[in-house]
C-alpha cells in the first residue's frame, strides 16, 4: 500500500487562488434593473459560449470502434428480433371466434357407483 501524505504548507502561505470573476447573467435581466416593459430577448441568435474543436484523429478512433459490436449492442439486437418475433406471432394475429373450442359433454357416466 502506498502512503500519501499531504504537501506542508506554512500559515500565512494561500493555498488557494483567487475567485475569476464570472459574469452568469447580463445586467439587464436583473429584476432591479428593468424599467418600464421587459421585452424577452431572442436567445437563438446568441453565439454558443464554448466552440468544440473536433480532430481527425479522434474521429477515425470512433469509427474504428463502432465496427466492432459490444456484448450489450449485441444482446439488444437480439432481444429486439426476439420482441418483434413475439408480437407477430400466430396466436395473436387470428381470429379468435373462428378457432375450436374445447365443450365438455355431458353424457359422461361414472363407472365405478354404477351397480
Amino acid at each position: 500500500m502506498k502512503l500519501e501524505r499531504f504537501p506542508i504548507v506554512s500559515d500565512d502561505e494561500i493555498m488557494l487562488t483567487e475567485m475569476p470573476f464570472m459574469d452568469l447573467y447580463d445586467e439587464s435581466d436583473l429584476i432591479s434593473n428593468i424599467k418600464g416593459d421587459y421585452q424577452d430577448k431572442n436567445y437563438l441568435e446568441w453565439s454558443p459560449i464554448t466552440t468544440e474543436k473536433k480532430s481527425p484523429v479522434q474521429a477515425s478512433d470512433k469509427l474504428a470502434e463502432k465496427k466492432e459490436k459490444s456484448y450489450a449492442e449485441l444482446a439488444r439486437e437480439e432481444a429486439r428480433a426476439d420482441l418483434k418475433r413475439k408480437r407477430s406471432a400466430k396466436y395473436l394475429t387470428q381470429d379468435v371466434s373462428f378457432t375450436k373450442r374445447y365443450k365438455p359433454s355431458n353424457n359422461v357416466v361414472r363407472q365405478a357407483n354404477q351397480p
